[in-house]
């Protein structure tokens, strides 16, 4: 399973740390508007995680962990 997880401040990389640890996920895909955090992430992470602009068009499963006010405009972006 591909995840990909939009916000990668204190919320958004404690979600991709348990989704790491999951066997059933295959790839954790992370973006954040604030340059070089999600590559900060995906350095602690290992080699299942990468990093993008924007969430993955093929996420099965996209978490939207930005700032309070955002998630709105966030989730009509992503569909």
């Amino acid at each position: 399973m591909r995840i990909s997880i939009v916000g990668v401040g204190a919320v958004g990389a404690r979600v991709a740390r348990q989704l790491v640890a999951s066997p059933m996920v295959d790839e954790v895909v992370l973006s954040d508007a604030q340059p070089g955090i999600a590559e900060a992430v995906q350095r602690s992470l290992g080699e299942r995680v990468r990093v993008a602009d924007r969430w993955d068009d093929d996420a099965e499963v996209v978490v939207l962990a930005t700032p309070r006010g955002e998630h709105v405009a966030a989730a009509r972006r992503s569909v």
